[in-house]
């Protein structure tokens, strides 16, 4: 069998992980447009400072409702704003996200979440509130549930305005690239789905590399604002690529 190597054109940094790049971009160009979000049927700039200091306070907001470094935090949602909020913020703090399709059935779901281990979970809506509700008897390390449609941002955040910014980022730079990030979980189609556990170094690697590569794709001509929509399922571990390069790679990111 005949092998061929190609050189990576980028290599994960040796230090750090992923939260970082929206702090250091926060700092290098604050007002720069890193995301939209949807407002009342118009799309509404997130500025990369504003990102940055909502990821600083759903952080301090997990932290102070018991969420510690290395636990895992399950999220059922489709493609939204909040759930890119929540992967930066759960990976400020070293935590590790564990996607959930928001279709996913009852079973699935209890699979998912006592395999991994998962100590908290954030659902988009009632039914999912539901069918994380109907299993909740046999996940005995499942502490926490927040709903993202009955006000979970505004609750995190109040509990964690007492934290200083500080704490947050003591557990951002006791991180590596070989730290887990998230923990994706296989279709099942030949027995029990089992978790993929992926670095902080992996996802590096990728995206930027995917970046440097198709640099002339995202921005094509000088001083353009390249810019993207995702409509993939964050639950999936392709969408997730693309919601990190989006980041990483300064193109602002809609849902």
């Amino acid at each position: 069998m005949r092998e061929f190597t190609v050189p990576p054109m980028a290599t994960a940094p040796p230090v750090g992980g992923l939260a970082d790049a929206v702090f250091e971009h926060a700092e290098k160009d604050p007002d720069r447009a890193a995301l939209s979000r949807g407002a009342d049927g118009r799309w509404e700039d997130v500025s990369a400072a504003l990102f940055r200091d909502e990821v600083l306070a759903l952080a301090k907001g997990l932290l102070a409702q018991g969420v510690r470094f290395g636990d895992r935090v399950a999220l059922m949602s489709r493609t939204r704003y909040e759930w890119t909020l929540f992967d930066f913020a759960l990976w400020s703090i070293g935590a590790q996200p564990v996607p959930l399709y928001p279709t996913a059935s009852a079973e699935q779901v209890f699979w998912t979440l006592y395999d991994s281990g998962a100590c908290a979970c954030v659902v988009e809506h009632e039914d999912h509130a539901m069918t994380v509700g109907s299993v909740i008897d046999r996940l005995p390390r499942l502490a926490r549930l927040w709903q993202l449609d009955a006000g979970a941002l505004a609750e995190l955040y109040a509990a964690g305005a007492h934290i200083e910014d500080e704490v947050v980022h003591r557990h951002r730079l006791a991180l590596t690239p070989d730290s887990p990030a998230t923990v994706i979980y296989t279709s099942g189609t030949t027995g029990r789905p089992k978790g993929c556990v992926i670095t902080h170094a992996n996802f590096m690697a990728e995206t930027d590399n995917i970046v440097q590569r198709y640099e002339s794709v995202f921005h094509s001509r000088p001083d353009d604002e390249a810019s993207t929509l995702l409509f993939l399922p964050l639950a999936h571990v392709f969408g997730r690529m693309v919601q990190i390069a989006a980041v990483r790679g300064r193109v602002k990111l809609a849902h």
